[in-house]
């Protein structure tokens, strides 16, 4: 084998790799460009019409859009664990 079809040889390798690479980055931008359309939106626990974000009732059956879901003040930045004896007479704390 040639020099020039060895350089060739990697040079279309190199022209292969970048086409892949350029393929993985358009779907990882149309995966994105996805999630972001959905982030504005909310279905309506009535009918499950998916409703724009602005609409404050759905536009398919009337139903009000549900208050968005609040922590309780006395769970907000708390965490529960449990006490776990070791072997060796220790304990751990186990998150929940």
């Amino acid at each position: 084998m040639s020099r020039k079809q060895v350089l060739k040889g990697i040079v279309d390798k190199g022209k292969a790799e970048e086409a892949q690479r350029k393929k993985e980055e358009r779907e990882r931008k149309k995966k994105e460009k996805e999630n972001n359309t959905n982030a504005g939106k909310w279905n309506c626990v009535v009918c499950t019409f998916e409703n724009t974000k602005a609409k404050k009732k759905c536009q398919m059956c009337q139903a009000p859009k549900p208050a968005p879901k609040r922590v309780a003040d006395d769970d907000a930045g708390s965490v529960s664990s449990k006490r776990i004896r070791t072997s060796g007479g220790g304990t751990l704390a186990e998150l929940n």
